[in-house]
């Protein structure tokens, strides 16, 4: 698997844990909190939520069912949560393209790496003058 999937994966994961009461339990009340009750298109009658979660720095967002909970975006934008391979919030671009590889797509700023393994996701830096401002994944929950 190349370093770019891995990361695009759970390169999150390094701070950021992926349930809603291990977050709670690591970084305290939110700052937001919102729920929506969704219909699960899979299970007929199942009612699920996507609750998202907002932090000074960070946001994630998980599709939660009955027995799992599954993140779908996570955005960072403080240089005090880490990410894998020792990105960060703050780091140049070029350290970006020199740990990741090119992007698949760079354009206003913006470097987009994507991973095909079946479902579409990607990772975003959006960078200001060559640094990093903010790290944002769209994964796949379905």
């Amino acid at each position: 698997m190349r370093a770019q999937d891995n990361f695009i994966d759970s390169g999150w994961r390094v701070d950021v844990p992926a349930t809603e009461a291990e977050i709670r339990s690591k970084f305290g009340t939110p700052v937001t909190l919102t729920r929506t009750p969704v219909e699960n298109r899979h299970v007929q009658g199942q009612k699920d939520e996507l609750v998202d979660i907002g932090y000074a720095g960070f946001e994630i967002r998980l599709y939660k069912t009955p027995k799992i909970q599954i993140p779908y975006y996570v955005s960072i934008s403080s240089p005090d949560i880490r990410v894998a391979l020792g990105l960060h919030v703050s780091s140049s671009v070029d350290s970006v393209i020199l740990t990741l590889g090119n992007p698949a797509e760079r354009k206003d700023g913006i470097l987009r790496y994507t991973n095909h393994d079946g479902y579409e996701q990607d990772v975003s830096f959006t960078a200001v003058e060559g640094i990093v401002r903010k790290i944002e994944w769209h994964l796949a929950y379905d």
